[in-house]
């Protein structure tokens, strides 16, 4: 399902005085960022996959402030931002086409509690969140009366209520086509000097929708209308800046190869390979290693690959659709890839595939191997799959959880298919796979080539890769952690390496030579995308829309035949 969030950003603030003279409201601040900031920072804590601002007043100050803010984020101009917000909130939805909205003001700093309910509740129907905290309960604010658990009214004049209004609104995606029709009839035939965004509400409500309510528990946000309340937010903002604060992303002071600190900003820019974030990558001027930073912690990584990586990414959400999706994959392009274990992977011996995903690399070795096969995948979809469908053993999680259940086994072959750029510490995972590896054993590691990228930066650099090695840099950090390459292999998607156990290299002769030809590659991949991108914007224009996508797809493939491009 995808998500977008809206956030109306029209408005004056004429109550909070002398702050909105020359300033909108939502470019006031509270703290160190603006009103505006602090909602797009909620939004990107709770994971939408689009974000649209309404601004109105003061309209390119709003929109220069979102064009300094990181990521993708679109700005739609309401002309009559005088009018109440129904106006706005119409502006954003007649943008969206499909999928779930959630529905915001810029008046509001959220804290920690509020926003983890937020993430609980964000399911398919209609909901409103709200709290039967008295602290919440302000003269001026929006109440909701209940009946039966659902919200049967919503309004500041109530006298007769059950839970203050957090101000927030989640219309799942099957209810979306009703909301804005309700939207337009209201505008249709009302005084748009007194429809809000809770009009549209009440208009569900008579046409006898059944909308949810969500009791957030403590009142632990501010809303900010006057400039009393600014005052008060500002004053408990500062108290405990950390609650109101979302969450940051942990940054490396060395680097997690040679521990150097001489590091400095590399790339920074929106990973549209898929989560449309943005990511910082650094570069390492002591020994040349690429490496996010920040980056997420080690929690959301663990929940991204127990749950969004192999199945979300590509739109699996049950058992059914992702072994129709092996079906037509096809193990061809895997046996292919076992057959670079040829010389290395011993016959009746232990094979393990750590990060194995569905299975399909362990299928191609069963076909051409005869092995005793084990997998390590942290993904609960991808592990049934190998498990169910393969009929191999699979432990289900990362590599320290697998550590920590296995009897003492070792295994001659082990296999990592793009799975050490996933690592958080590289170093200390492959240590503690020494262990595990018979002393004559071998492992498998393919990973991009930094040197060598395949696609523009914006789709090579992503989020799910918390490190890109080099040849170089892929040599020292094997031999720092006590392995030594056998063969190497490099073609346009990756590089390929054997190796195995040796003594752990103290001395090595770090250095950052490399960075210049990394720095070229990627220089001449961007400018090739570019020209290709400039070039199918162009035809667009000139050709009838029904002759694009086919010109699209065989104009791929020739690129592809000629090495031009991967995908």
């Amino acid at each position: 399902m995808k998500k977008t969030a809206i956030i109306l950003a029209a408005g004056m603030g004429k109550r909070l005085g002398d702050e909105t003279n020359a300033l909108p409201k939502a470019l006031v601040k509270v703290g160190d960022k603006t009103l505006l900031a602090h909602t797009v920072d909620l939004i990107r804590e709770l994971d939408f996959d689009r974000i649209i601002v309404v601004g109105g007043f003061m309209f390119e100050s709003v929109e220069k402030e979102i064009n300094d803010l990181p990521g993708d984020i679109e700005i739609y101009e309401n002309k009559f931002f005088e009018h109440q917000n129904l106006l706005s909130l119409e502006k954003g939805i007649r943008e969206v086409r499909s999928g779930a909205v959630f529905v915001t003001n810029i008046d509001y700093i959220i804290g920690s509690s509020v926003v983890k309910v937020f993430k609980s509740n964000l399911y398919d129907k209609l909901i409103v969140f709200g709290s039967r905290d008295e602290k919440a309960f302000i003269e001026d604010g929006m109440k909701m009366k209940l009946c039966d658990g659902r919200l049967v009214s919503i309004s500041k004049d109530l006298s007769d209520f059950d839970l203050a209004y957090t101000g927030h609104l989640f219309v799942g995606q099957y209810f979306l086509s009703d909301f804005r029709n309700v939207i337009k009839e209201l505008l249709k035939n009302g005084d748009t000097m007194k429809l809000v965004t809770e009009s549209a509400i009440n208009g569900l409500i008579d046409q006898n929708f059944s909308i949810n309510v969500c009791d957030v528990g403590e009142a632990d946000w501010v809303e900010i209308d006057t400039f009393e309340e600014l005052e008060y937010a500002r004053a408990r903002y500062a108290s405990n800046k950390e609650n109101y604060s979302r969450k940051k992303k942990e940054s490396l002071e060395k680097c997690l190869l040679c521990r150097s600190e001489n590091i400095k900003e590399y790339y920074r820019g929106i990973d549209n390979y898929f989560s449309k974030k943005e990511v910082v990558f650094s570069a390492c001027l002591t020994c040349s290693l690429i490496f996010q930073n920040p980056r997420p912690s080690a929690e959301e990584y663990e929940k991204m690959y127990a749950e969004v990586f192999q199945d979300q990414r590509r739109g699996l959400d049950n058992y059914e659709k992702a072994v129709e999706r092996v079906k037509s994959k096809g193990y061809d392009h895997k046996k292919r890839e076992a057959a670079y274990f040829q010389g290395f992977i011993k016959e009746r011996g232990n094979y393990l595939d750590i990060g194995g995903a569905w299975g399909t690399l362990a299928k191609a070795v069963e076909i051409l191997y005869p092995v005793s096969i084990q997998i390590v995948e942290p993904s609960e979809l991808a592990a049934q799959v190998a498990r169910e469908y393969h009929g191999f053993a699979v432990h289900t999680g990362d590599f320290d959880s697998f550590l920590s259940m296995r009897v003492d086994k070792k295994y001659d072959f082990v296999s990592l298919s793009h799975v050490l750029e996933h690592m958080l510490d590289p170093l200390d995972f492959l240590v503690k796979l020494r262990d595990v590896l018979d002393d004559d054993g071998y492992v498998y590691i393919a990973v991009p080539d930094v040197s060598r990228p395949f696609d523009a930066s914006d789709k090579f650099f992503h989020i799910e890769h918390t490190i890109y090695f080099s040849t170089k840099t892929l040599r020292q950090i094997l031999q720092k952690s006590g392995f030594e390459i056998v063969r190497t292999w490099t073609n346009e998607n990756d590089l390929k390496i054997i190796c195995r156990k040796s003594s752990f290299e103290q001395n090595i002769n770090f250095s950052a030579d490399d960075l210049p030809a990394v720095k070229r590659a990627i220089f001449f991949v961007d400018t090739k995308y570019k020209i290709l991108r400039a070039t199918k914007k162009m035809v667009s224009f000139i050709l009838p829309k029904r002759y694009i996508y086919k010109l699209t797809i065989i104009a791929a493939r020739a690129l592809q035949k000629l090495g031009i491009i991967r995908n």
